[in-house]
């Protein structure tokens, strides 16, 4: 089937004319399923958006205008499936790769569990987003704000596309027949050669779509336009079209000066006679001169250097509003801007270089350019310590301590938060008004660094003071927040006594915090803090079984496994059954270490049957993995209970799953 354009979703059906351009790429099997949801997450948190698609029922895009609309794309949502990451697809090895080799952010968001490591294996280091990895820390800064801060970091905000639309010296209405798109961007691409033309932005219908009425945006673009520039082929010379119809009418009507331009060789005797006054169409080489004289002001050479300028105009190239994008020009201004100390143009150099926006990705060019950007606060922050400009370099060392630990520079990270402390305790000597979350933050960061590089006593201590500070805001405010920032503190002082093997004080500290997720569990009944609660209990219960206390160890893993049987059943996803495979297995632990060997073998057999039941229907190699163990352990208890013929027959089964 002939490529008939990509469909777009705005929302409330809004004309996608200047917005943000995101690409929905999926398998096409997926596509069902996922569009809709995906889409109206997405829209809902960056509303000024529209993504754009095309319905593999329509059938599927094979043709170089399609990968024409891909160029111009800002990022590429990309829902991870089984499907997606397991299957041969066009969406991965035609799409995805698209994405990667142009340097176009891709924003990977994770719909199926077990699936991070064939992820990273094929798709290399990009982070995804997942909505379920939060219950493994509930004060884990929340999935919706993830992806916010990522959506905010490639998309510009009206406020500042507004700011970029004032920002250009004048526009150019680019006038063409659809099936030429190829010669207008070529026109484009020779316009913008000329250094005075790089901030006269380009007015043009970057994805028209057939049975669209586009006659109030093209009407307000060309009142706004300095220029009307046709690019004259002989298809503008074809009977009915929009261009002789409504455009050029128009651009005569409002006085406009016009501008031919031949992309291809085209009757002039025809063209002059259609379109009456249009003169004699211009070719490439004369094209510099003749718009000097159309666009004086811009042809003037500019004395001072502006950052804010070069940055705005920069980010015009790098998101393709009101010009085509091109990543090499957006990258130089956008540098100029940051070699000039300008904030905000470090932090997007930032963003480029850590997610591959519109340059190859390069953590450690991300790591020096946010260094620098922190050492902009910190000055400001020294010259003038009010709360603001202490509560911005606060975060932008939690931010920097992040990644220097997420991409390897373990002793940065050291320093940056240590110092974030010193700023949380100056400004708690200044009493401002957040110092306690700051310190409390400060405290469990520091102590997870200690922690891990074996400074036990230094981490107990830090541990202890943010659990002090926890306990203290948890009773003043009671919230769901505090309390759940009271779970980890909680949390983390097990982690020391698990350090340091006391059994005892660490099942002290752990029933806490199960406390605690019980009582937001009950308090909630969300799906997430259920499954945090059944975490626990299971935890706790496998945690009474290293302190060789059966009975606690059976009643607390038999109360894990009554509430994960229901979870499962009102949510049947392979995560919840996953946990009572897994539960059902450690009771049967527990009735072997008993010395009940039947009642163990009963429990190995319901944990081996969920298992079999989640490997049929995606063996992935964790399921796989997961299902050897239930083999492995029916046959071990089966010869334990004497029973030779049945443990035979289960180590058949496990060596022809090994032969598979």
């Amino acid at each position: 089937m002939e490529y008939q354009g990509l469909k777009y979703k705005t929302r409330g059906n809004a004309d996608p004319k200047g917005k943000p351009r995101v690409y929905f790429c999926c398998h096409e099997e997926d596509f069902g399923k996922f569009f809709k949801p995906v889409t109206e997450e997405i829209l809902s948190v960056v509303s000024n958006a529209a993504v754009w698609y095309y319905d593999p029922a329509d059938g599927i895009p094979e043709d170089e205008e399609f990968l024409s609309d891909l160029s111009q794309m800002q990022l590429f949502v990309v829902p991870v499936t089984a499907n997606f990451i397991l299957k041969d697809s066009r969406a991965r090895t035609v799409e995805f790769a698209f994405a990667r080799e142009h340097h176009i952010p891709i924003l990977p968001l994770m719909q199926e569990p077990g699936l991070e490591k064939h992820f990273n294996r094929i798709c290399g280091d990009l982070q995804f987003l997942d909505r379920r990895a939060s219950h493994a820390d509930p004060t884990a800064i929340p999935y919706k704000e993830k992806l916010k801060t990522f959506l905010d970091s490639v998309i510009v905000s009206d406020e500042t596309a507004n700011k970029i639309r004032d920002a250009f010296e004048a526009y150019i209405f680019l006038s063409y027949r659809k099936k030429d798109r190829a010669y207008a961007q070529q026109v484009m691409r020779l316009i913008h050669q000329n250094e005075f033309c790089r901030d006269v932005a380009i007015w043009y219908d970057e994805f028209l779509t057939p049975g669209e009425d586009f006659n109030e945006a093209i009407s307000q673009a060309m009142k706004k336009s300095s220029l009307f520039a046709l690019v004259v082929t002989p298809s503008i010379l074809e009977k009915p079209n929009y261009v002789m119809t409504t455009e050029y009418p128009e651009a005569k009507r409002s006085g406009k000066p016009v501008l031919p331009v031949e992309a291809l060789k085209t009757n002039s005797l025809k063209l002059s006679w259609n379109y009456k006054g249009i003169g004699t169409a211009i070719q490439s080489a004369q094209l510099p001169e003749r718009l000097k004289s159309a666009l004086p002001d811009a042809a003037k050479e500019s004395a001072v250097e502006d950052p804010v300028h070069d940055y705005l105009i920069g980010l015009a190239y790098l998101s393709g509003i009101d010009v085509e994008i091109d990543h090499e020009k957006a990258l130089k201004l956008i540098t100029s801007a940051a070699e000039a100390e300008l904030p905000e143009a470090m932090q997007k150099l930032t963003d480029m270089y850590l997610l591959g926006d519109g340059v190859k990705r390069n953590t450690y060019t991300a790591h020096e350019w946010y260094v620098r950007y922190v050492k902009v606060l910190k000055g400001q922050a020294d010259e003038d310590p009010s709360e603001e400009n202490l509560d911005r370099l606060f975060n932008s060392l939690l931010i920097l301590g992040n990644m220097e630990t997420e991409y390897t520079f373990p002793k940065q990270a050291n320093k940056t938060f240590e110092e974030m402390l010193h700023v949380a305790e100056k400004m708690g000597e200044l009493g401002c008004s957040n110092a306690g979350s700051r310190l409390l933050l400060s405290y469990r960061k520091f102590g997870d660094i200690s922690l891990k590089e074996g400074r036990t006593a230094d981490a107990k201590e830090l541990f202890r003071k943010s659990l002090e500070l926890a306990e203290a805001k948890a009773r003043s405010s009671g919230s769901a927040d505090d309390r759940r920032y009271l779970m980890q503190a909680y949390e983390r002082m097990g982690d020391i006594c698990q350090s340091e093997e006391d059994l005892k004080e660490e099942r002290k500290w752990r029933f806490k915090s199960l406390s605690i997720a019980e009582e937001l569990a009950k308090e909630t009944g969300t799906e997430l803090e259920r499954r945090n609660m059944i975490i626990n209990y299971s935890n706790y219960g496998c945690l009474c079984m290293d302190d060789k206390d059966m009975p606690e160890a059976k009643s607390w893993l038999l109360k894990a496994l009554s509430l994960a049987e229901t979870l499962s059943s009102e949510y049947p996803t392979q995560k919840n059954r996953w946990q009572v495979s897994y539960i059902t297995g450690q009771l049967g632990w527990n009735c072997k270490l008993t010395g009940d060997l039947s009642e163990a073998k009963e429990w190995f057999f319901k944990s081996y049957k969920l298992r079999a039941a989640l490997a049929a229907e995606r063996l992935s190699p964790e399921n796989r993995r997961d299902l050897e163990v239930g083999l492995i352990r029916m046959e071990g208890i089966c010869r334990e209970l004497g029973e030779t013929e049945e443990a035979d027959e289960w180590q058949e089964r496990k060596k022809s799953m090994f032969h598979r």
